[in-house]
């Protein structure tokens, strides 16, 4: 696998799904926003053979002829390592790497860029590669996205200063303005942490109130009772249980008494 897309998961998961292409060098999502749908494709891209580049067209060829009525409000973001070379993106002092057999190769994405209505994002010249040898900086990395979706384009940066150690490629940041929903975590009883002496207490003086004195003599009495019964145990939960929020760090099977033995094994050392 050769291309990945992470999403944040603050983005409700009915706003996203992913879209299965059938090749590990493609990774594609289709995100639900306010501007209508908009397809997220990475693709890297083999120079010898082209796959990920002729994938990814007849993927999105099969979006187009797919006959949705709402075809105006779907969108594009295709971005990814293409390994291609052309004078729209790269740099003139890369001479060398414009020769005949790289700009035919380059002349597929181009024709597929106007087929789908696509333009480049990340500005003509900025370099997405240097190279750890000899420091020349080329553009295999690229960013095409639909017309219409561009003039809410924010910005389209590459980080140089972000780039990893011992890696060429370059980060680029992307930024657009979308209405998105965010899914929020609410507060979870916490159970570990409740005092359960006082939660008992609780719930034996609410089950005194409980009008449940012998059998249930009708099925609606007996689900009337078992709703009264239910209301009960979750208005205990929620005026007893302390409530906190799941951190990302957080371990499900910790516990106070796994703190307090923690806590004191600090203190030994």
């Amino acid at each position: 696998m050769r291309a990945i897309i992470l999403v944040n998961k603050r983005l409700d998961t009915d706003m996203w799904s992913q879209v299965d292409i059938g090749s590990p060098d493609m990774t594609a999502v289709e995100v639900s926003t306010g501007r209508g749908k908009v397809w997220i494709v990475n693709t890297y891209n083999d120079i010898g053979w082209q796959q990920g580049l002729l994938r990814s067209t007849l993927a999105l060829q099969k979006r187009v002829h797919a006959g949705n009525p709402a075809r105006h409000m779907e969108h594009t973001i295709w971005l990814g390592d293409f390994n291609l070379h052309h004078l729209l993106w790269d740099e003139e002092c890369n001479g060398h790497l414009f020769m005949r057999g790289n700009l035919e190769k380059s002349q597929l994405l181009i024709d597929a860029l106007a087929e789908f209505d696509l333009q480049m994002v990340l500005p003509k010249y900025v370099p997405t590669l240097q190279a750890l040898a000899t420091g020349n900086n080329t553009r295999p990395d690229n960013i095409f996205m639909s017309s219409p979706l561009a003039g809410r384009l924010v910005r389209c940066v590459m980080l140089p200063d972000e780039r990893p150690a011992r890696s060429d490629h370059i980060p680029v940041l992307m930024e657009v303005d979308l209405s998105l929903e965010e899914q929020d975590e609410l507060p979870q009883p916490n159970f570990r942490m409740a005092d359960w002496k006082g939660v008992r207490e609780a719930m034996s003086g609410r089950l005194e109130g409980l009008d449940a004195d012998g059998e249930a003599s009708t099925i609606g009495k007996f689900f009337h009772w078992l709703d009264e019964l239910t209301h009960m145990i979750s208005e205990v939960i929620d005026e007893c249980v302390p409530k906190t929020g799941l951190l990302p760090s957080e371990k499900w099977w910790w516990s106070p008494e796994l703190s307090a033995r923690c806590t004191a094994l600090h203190r030994l050392t």
